[in-house]
């Protein structure tokens, strides 16, 4: 143990860039032969560096006097500083980039886009810590002689609140209050944010008669299930339709990342192996827990991952997902098409 302290420091240092590396050319999770594998590497280049770099090191200069070791010592940082900064700049000649990976690559600034704003109606109907406008006049106002459908949820529900529109077209009429990270779950729970939106929409429209139908989508959590069956059952109570639709493919990792990463190496079982198993029995557990409400339950699992095998890219060729779980626009085109008849009016 005291020599395992001794070597701390420089297996601290060493750590990072293995396993940085190591991820790089395998994915972020590792099975328990390649996590034994990165430890072993680990503590064997710490040992090397604590005997030959850092006890020469420490018997030289422990005894030196302080301006030369400060000296020393920033003149180490700016070398290094000056070998990154020329080898970022001379990186694109040194390995240009796979033109492949451009579309995947320009995937990564789709969450500040002009797009994702219209998809998740962002600053109109869904709030965010950083844009916290609602329109309620604008987003929860029924259309008389039209069936009226509200989707509430979070983020999760707010993705597909573009394509639901299109697809519902001028035969209906999409509401909508969504809230990132807030559940549409009874009690309210979560922020205020979460708590004022929810009771705008259930207690606004629905209990004026306004909604005929309600969808629920969230990023669903196991403790959240009995809250979520008595919001079905209370929307039941007063003669509403409702649709949940369960949770979607989570990646551990933003998939436009491992799709880059899996094409770089030509490893596309990359893809596969960082999908979360978790998702499944939360999505049979949530079918479970709505069960016997009347309501329409949608593997959101099932339609994205039929047989098991999900989409890696959608049909104008940008990852399906643009992070870990949440749908690009025409993602969420494709999973709202998917959708069965009997969860719409």
């Amino acid at each position: 143990m005291r020599f395992v302290g001794d070597i701390s420091y420089s297996l601290y240092l060493w750590h990072w860039p293995v396993m940085s590396f190591w991820r790089y050319q395998r994915g972020v999770v590792l099975a328990p032969w390649e996590m034994a594998a990165t430890i072993g590497l680990s503590f064997a280049l710490a040992i090397a560096s604590w005997r030959w770099v850092e006890q020469p090191f420490l018997r030289r200069y422990r005894a030196g006097p302080a301006p030369r070791v400060v000296a020393a010592g920033a003149a180490a940082a700016v070398g290094v500083a000056v070998i990154a900064a020329v080898a970022a700049h001379f990186a694109p000649a040194l390995r240009p980039l796979d033109p492949r990976l451009a579309p995947i690559v320009e995937t990564a600034a789709y969450p500040r886009s002009a797009m994702l704003r219209e998809q998740f109606g962002v600053g109109r109907c869904h709030v965010t810590v950083e844009s916290p406008v609602f329109r309620a006049e604008r987003c929860l106002s029924p259309v008389a002689g039209r069936p009226n459908v509200l989707l509430l949820g979070d983020s999760h529900a707010a993705q597909l609140s573009q394509a639901l529109r299109e697809r519902i077209g001028s035969r209906g009429h999409l509401l909508q209050a969504t809230a990132s990270g807030c559940r549409p779950i009874l009690p309210y729970a979560g922020e205020p944010r979460c708590t004022r939106i929810m009771r705008l929409a259930v207690e606004g429209p629905v209990a004026a008669g306004g909604v005929d139908h309600v969808v629920l989508a969230a990023h669903w959590r196991s403790d959240e299930l009995p809250g979520v069956r008595a919001m079905v059952e209370a929307l039941r109570a007063r003669g509403i339709g409702v649709t949940v639709l369960g949770p979607v493919m989570r990646y551990e990792e933003d998939l436009p990342r491992v799709i880059a990463r899996a094409m770089a190496n030509n490893d596309p079982a990359m893809v596969a192996r960082t999908g979360d198993p978790a998702r499944k029995p939360l999505d049979r557990a949530l079918a479970r827990a709505v069960a016997g409400t009347g309501a329409v339950y949608v593997s959101m699992l099932d339609l994205e991952c039929p047989r098991g095998k999900c989409p890696v890219l959608a049909p104008d060729g940008q990852p399906f997902h643009f992070d870990t779980t949440h749908f690009t626009l025409a993602g969420s085109r494709v999973m709202v098409e998917r959708l069965p008849p009997a969860a719409l009016p």
